[in-house]
């Protein structure tokens, strides 16, 4: 079971992969006696403290119920901060060297890349 209460998401870990990785643990462990909810709740206490902040009001039976609102909760705070990151536009310089022009038309072209 140590290997079990071990497991915990990490920082950039996406819940889909640490639920995958939990249960790859699990599956080593053949001699665990477990019921489905202490398997969850030792899943729940590994995911991210923002995740669990968001998810301790719910009793989940299974871990995929937990799966299910953990990937939820984790697409709505990466919307959350994507709306809230400001754009950013890359500029690029170019010089021009007149003395080297054979032009005579002095234009300057801009474009912006998104």
């Amino acid at each position: 079971m140590s290997d079990l209460t071990s497991v915990r998401q990490g920082r950039d870990e996406p819940v889909n992969a640490y639920i995958r990785r939990f249960r790859d643990t699990k599956n080593r462990c053949f001699n665990l006696m477990l019921s489905e909810k202490d398997l969850v709740d030792l899943a729940f206490n590994g995911l991210r403290s923002y995740l669990r902040d968001k998810l301790e009001s719910h009793n989940f039976i299974t871990l995929s119920q937990l799966q299910q609102r953990a990937l939820a909760q984790e697409s709505r705070s990466k919307d959350v901060k994507d709306a809230h990151r400001p754009s950013r536009h890359d500029v690029h310089v170019l010089d021009h060297n007149s003395d080297s022009s054979d032009d005579d038309s002095n234009n300057v072209y801009a474009a912006e890349f998104n």
